[in-house]
């Protein structure tokens, strides 16, 4: 009997010992640990809102001017003769071999349309035309085209290759995977390649707004308190101090 008092007397000894040793090392853990601070960028916060390029274009014209001849200020717009890399003859075709629909685009005046057709001898089994709405990329690599529908947005089967300067099937729809108009584009889609758009909550593929192009405000968030405080006459030497109202990622 005296034999194991004793050892359970040393195991409780022993877990008491192990017990301190580690709320020793916890505590000091913890002591380590920085508290994470508050941030000094007032644009963080939840109350802020984006006010679009053209608002910041107001006092930084001449970032702007140059913004806009970037990649990413042409990484979106509306389908015009302007906006456009590809080259439109009367002979352009793209072929889906997996499907048998040809593709060819054109110009009407000022306006883009796409005319989808399937042949079969001489005979046209099926012809359709689609206006074009938005035209995506800079024009480095690809021009890609986008149909609105009451602001559904949907991608169109066909894409220029500016490097290899040839029309062909968008990435995604060979090889049999060709969705001709019904391919939906969502906010993943749209915000990755263009400034942020208005979307409707609760749909795939519906906005209310569509902006023109990456802007300023994906790289220095929103900028509803930098105007605030400049039209209040709040300045800012940045030569020396920093300006906590907008981000500057530099």
């Amino acid at each position: 009997m005296l034999f194991r008092s004793r050892v359970r007397i040393s195991y409780l000894f022993l877990l008491a010992v192990v017990l301190m040793i580690c709320y020793q090392c916890r505590s000091h853990q913890n002591a380590e640990l920085p508290r994470e601070p508050i941030s000094r960028w007032k644009n963080l916060s939840d109350t802020a809102r984006y006010v679009g390029i053209n608002t910041c274009k107001t006092c930084h014209s001449d970032v702007y001017e140059t913004f806009i001849e970037t990649g990413m200020g042409k990484s979106f717009g509306h389908a015009t003769l302007n906006k456009t890399s590809g080259r439109f003859t009367s002979s352009t075709d793209i072929f889906d071999s997996s499907s048998g629909f040809h593709y060819h685009p054109y110009w009407k005046d000022s306006t883009l349309f796409i005319k989808e057709y399937k042949i079969k001898g001489s005979d046209t089994l099926l012809s359709r035309v689609e206006k074009i709405d938005y035209i995506v990329g800079s024009g480095h690599h690809t021009n890609s085209h986008i149909l609105n529908r009451n602001g559904y947005l949907y991608q169109a089967p066909f894409t220029f290759y500016v490097q290899k300067g040839i029309w062909d099937l968008p990435p995604g729809f060979e090889k049999g995977y060709n969705s001709r108009f019904e391919r939906a584009l969502g906010l993943e889609c749209i915000s990755c390649h263009n400034a942020y758009p208005k979307f409707v909550e609760g749909s795939q593929n519906k906005f209310t707004k569509i902006p023109e192009g990456i802007d300023c405000e994906r790289c220095h968030g929103p900028g509803s308190i930098h105007v605030q405080e400049k039209y209040a006459g709040a300045k800012v030497d940045i030569r020396h101090d920093t300006d906590f109202s907008i981000v500057n990622p530099s």
